[in-house]
């Protein structure tokens, strides 16, 4: 179990702060990286003609279909 510090003039402690920032950021990106893969798997799950209605090219249709397609960052 954690306890946060605090300082004199009431707020958290910049190492505490730090820590708990650090923690958000990685929960947040390992959040974003599930998401990413559900997305990934849906996409995977569709035929070839309903990605092409939705934008897809060829190359990124055949990069999905081989397990090689990254999704763009933000």
């Amino acid at each position: 179990m954690s306890t946060l510090v605090a300082d004199a003039r009431g707020g958290i402690a910049p190492a505490a702060e730090a820590k708990a920032r650090r923690f958000f950021d990685r929960y947040a990106r390992a959040r974003e990286i599930a998401a990413r893969r559900r997305v990934v798997a849906y996409l995977a799950a569709q035929t070839d003609e309903r990605l092409a209605g939705l934008g897809f090219g060829a190359a990124e249709i055949g990069a999905l279909r081989r397990g090689e397609l990254k999704l763009p960052a933000r």
